[in-house]
C-alpha cells in the first residue's frame, strides 16, 4: 500500500499502536534505526485513518543500541510528535542488556491501562509493531484486565542464532517469550504465512504483502532510456542493492553472482549498512566494477533508483529466520517499476511476485547470474 496521513473521520473503534519510532534517533549513524521499519509503520498508522480505527495515542520506544554501544543509559518518557498530529508518548527505559526489555514494559503497563479508562466507551484494540521490546505479553495482560483486543502486527520474528541476532541467553529468553506470547493474541496482521503456522495457527490473521509510502509510488515513465545504456550497446547495465549488509539479507551471495557476471558492461552498486561493510568495501577496493555508495538519505536512494537499470534482492533462503523474515525490500523494489531479481526467501516471494519480478528458486549464485 502507498498511503499518506488520513483523517480517522468517524471512527468507531480506538486504536493505541505500540511501536518503534523517534525522530531524533533517525540522524548520525545508529544501527539500530531501520528506514524500512519505520517507514512501514508510518505507512500503516497513516492507512488505519481511512477505517474504523482511530488512533488515538502512539507509544514508541526509541530504536538505539544498548549501553555501552550507545551512549545513553538511561531515557525519560516524554511526548513527541512522530505521525501527524496524533499524541505520542516515547516510552522511558533503562537501555541496558534485558533490563530495556524489562524496564519498557514496566512503563508501558500503566499507560495502556490509563489509555483504556480514557477509551472506556467504545470497543479497543491495541496493536503492536515489533514484539520483543516492549514484550507484547504486556499488552495482553493489560488488554485482558481492561477488555480490549491485542492484534500485533509481526512483520518478522529473528531465530536467535539464525542471521542476525547472536544465540546469548537472553535473545533465546525474549523468542521464547514471543512464540508463547502469539497464540495468546485476539488477532494477528502477518507478513508471511509461516510465522501463523508455526507460532499461532488458532489465531484468526491477516497476511500483508507489505506497505511503501507514497514518494516510492510513482514508477518512472515507460519510455525511460536507461541512463547507463544496455548491455547490447556495449554500454554500463547497472545492478543496484540497497539493504541490510549481512549474510542473512545475502551480501554474500550477490558479490558471488556479480563475480560470475564476466566484462566491463555491468556495474554493481551497493547501499546500506550493516556487519559486512567491511567485506562490501573490500569487493569495491578489488573490483572497478563495484561501486558502494555508503548509507544515503531517501531522496538520494530514489535518484540512484533511477539510474539502476535493475534491483537486486538476494536474500538468503536458509537460515532458519528467513521463514519469517518482512520482504520490505522487495517491496521497495517492486514499488519504483524497475526490473527485479529477487531470491525466493519464503513462499510468498513465489506466490505473490513471481509474475511481476525474475524469482530465483532458492538461492543460488549461479541461478542469481543467469537471471540477471
Amino acid at each position: 500500500m502507498g498511503v499518506s496521513p488520513i483523517a480517522s473521520g468517524n471512527a468507531t473503534i480506538a486504536c493505541a499502536f505500540v511501536g518503534l519510532l523517534d525522530v531524533e534517533e533517525r540522524v548520525g549513524d545508529n544501527p539500530a534505526f531501520s528506514p524500512a521499519a519505520t517507514q512501514f509503520q508510518e505507512c500503516m498508522i497513516a492507512a488505519f485513518g481511512g477505517t474504523d480505527l482511530d488512533v488515538t495515542h502512539i507509544y514508541a520506544l526509541r530504536p538505539v543500541p544498548s549501553f555501552p554501544r550507545h551512549r545513553r543509559l538511561a531515557y525519560r518518557r516524554r511526548y513527541a510528535s512522530l505521525v501527524g498530529d496524533i499524541p505520542a508518548t516515547l516510552i522511558g527505559f533503562v537501555n541496558f542488556g534485558p533490563l530495556k526489555t524489562i524496564t519498557s514494559g514496566l512503563t508501558l503497563f500503566p499507560r495502556l491501562l490509563a489509555w483504556a479508562w480514557r477509551e472506556r466507551a467504545r470497543p479497543r484494540v491495541i496493536m503492536q509493531y515489533h514484539l520483543a521490546t516492549p514484550p507484547a505479553i504486556v499488552e495482553v495482560i493489560a488488554a485482558r484486565m481492561t477488555g480490549s483486543h491485542v492484534i500485533p502486527i509481526v512483520a518478522d520474528i529473528q531465530v536467535p542464532g539464525s542471521g542476525l541476532l547472536p544465540g546469548t541467553l537472553t535473545r533465546r529468553l525474549e523468542f521464547g517469550l514471543q512464540r508463547r506470547t502469539l497464540p495468546l493474541c485476539d488477532g494477528l496482521i502477518v507478513l508471511t504465512r509461516r510465522m501463523v503456522d508455526d507460532f499461532a495457527p488458532r489465531v484468526a490473521f491477516v497476511l500483508m504483502e507489505g506497505a511503501v509510502p507514497a514518494a516510492l509510488l510513482a514508477p518512472l515513465p515507460a519510455s525511460r532510456t536507461p541512463a547507463n545504456g544496455s548491455v547490447s550497446a556495449g554500454q554500463i547495465f547497472v545492478l543496484m542493492y540497497a539493504g541490510g549488509l549481512s549474510a542473512l539479507k545475502g551480501i554474500p551471495l550477490l558479490l558471488s553472482a556479480f563475480a560470475m557476471l564476466k566484462g566491463d558492461e555491468y556495474a554493481l552498486w551497493i547501499t546500506g549498512r550493516g556487519p559486512l561493510e567491511g567485506l562490501v568495501r573490500e569487493a569495491a577496493a578489488g573490483d572497478p566494477r563495484i561501486t558502494y555508495w555508503g548509507f544515503p538519505d531517501q531522496p538520494e536512494l530514489l535518484q540512484l533508483y533511477k539510474l539502476a537499470d535493475a534491483l537486486v534482492n538476494p536474500h538468503a533462503a536458509t537460515h532458519e529466520s528467513a521463514r519469517y523474515l518482512f520482504r520490505s525490500k522487495l517491496i521497495e523494489y517492486l514499488a519504483t517499476g524497475i526490473p527485479v531479481v529477487s531470491t525466493c526467501s519464503t513462499r510468498e516471494v513465489g506466490e505473490i511476485c513471481d509474475h511481476v519480478a525474475g524469482v530465483v528458486p532458492g538461492d543460488s549464485a549461479p541461478d542469481i547470474a543467469g537471471q540477471i
